[in-house]
């Protein structure tokens, strides 16, 4: 994959595809293709969707209400709440909370873009419920679309195939190994295929290196198995990898972010790793690196505050009130 141009808002690629063909595509420049994704990338392209937030607000506005009664288009705050995790209830729940906030702010954008309607507001005059409309899918896939977000373009993998072959973190390689066994990505490729051709190498060559490291071994009838949970385990050896050499760039100690634990300090970098971009947050005398979220293009430069949850994920609401409104 080539990077062709940038500019008003968008960002083109031209790509090799498994089907034997070059041919080009655009992105936003602010999805995570259009951000991330450099000459050698491999990226995924298929045909425009709904986003999962958009598919639950048409879920919900086809679906009944509680009291089994077709909502017909309206939903509510309540609604929303109680189509999320149900952590929401006991005044502590951040997985509840980042649910309704999230379709709070998808709705605001929605509804500013006239693809919905604010019926009413709470005593604050924040929107309390909206009327989705029946075309809702096609409304918000062309919002998408005109914003340079929905052009079916995903990143699979940051790095190029030969960098993924002998990284030390988990890789798409290794993410997509069982699919590629199965037969499943030869699929998707055309014999013809300069490309297929080098993709499937370098399939065989990550299954050797796993197999010389044990995350793999070869079974009687030909076939290979695979150690079960080695993604996890290759994605902690990256991470481990990486906090090291971040000890040495930064000079402090990097903190692992534990069950219970309150992160504070400055969001200062965005690390890429092998799994995904990660967020360098420093305090004065150490520094933690955690999965990067919107909450830290929003606290760029500046100091965050986070709880990590004992079921994994951080919540940087800590501490904030978290009502559902009225």
């Amino acid at each position: 994959m080539n990077l062709d141009a940038k500019g008003g808002g968008k960002v083109r690629f031209i790509i090799d595809g498994t089907d034997g063909y070059v041919s080009t595509v655009e992105t936003g420049m602010d999805t995570r293709a259009g951000e991330a994704a450099k000459v050698g990338s491999i990226i995924e392209v298929s045909p425009p969707s709904l986003r999962t937030v958009d598919r639950n607000i048409q879920a919900l506005a086809i679906g009944k209400d509680y009291h089994g009664k077709p909502r017909d288009g309206l939903i509510g705050n309540y609604a929303i709440a109680t189509s999320g995790p149900d952590d929401w209830t006991d005044g502590r729940g951040s997985r509840g909370a980042a649910h309704i906030r999230a379709h709070r702010l998808r709705l605001a954008t929605l509804a500013e873009a006239g693809v919905v309607e604010v019926v009413s507001q709470d005593k604050d005059g924040d929107p309390y419920e909206w009327r989705v409309p029946k075309d809702f899918e096609q409304r918000a896939i062309a919002l998408d679309m005109k914003q340079g977000r929905a052009s079916g373009v995903k990143l699979l993998s940051v790095q190029d195939l030969e960098a993924q072959l002998d990284s030390q973190g988990s890789t798409w390689l290794d993410r997509s190994q069982v699919s590629w066994s199965k037969g499943a990505i030869d699929q998707m490729c055309s014999n013809q295929s300069a490309f297929a051709k080098e993709l499937d190498a370098a399939f065989r060559r990550r299954q050797s290196w796993l197999m010389q490291r044990g995350y793999a071994q070869a079974r009687p009838d030909g076939t290979v198995s695979y150690q079960r949970g080695y993604v996890k385990a290759l994605e902690q050896e990256g991470f481990s990898a990486a906090t090291q050499k971040l000890e040495g760039i930064t000079g402090k100690p990097f903190i692992a972010a534990q069950a219970g634990r309150l992160i504070e300090g400055t969001v200062k970098q965005k690390y890429e790793l092998t799994q995904g971009p990660h967020a360098l947050i420093e305090t004065q005398r150490a520094f933690y690196l955690v999965p990067w979220e919107s909450a830290h293009v929003q606290r760029w430069g500046k100091r965050i505050k986070g709880r990590v949850l004992s079921g994994g994920g951080i919540d940087w609401d800590a501490g904030r009130n978290r009502g559902i409104g009225r």
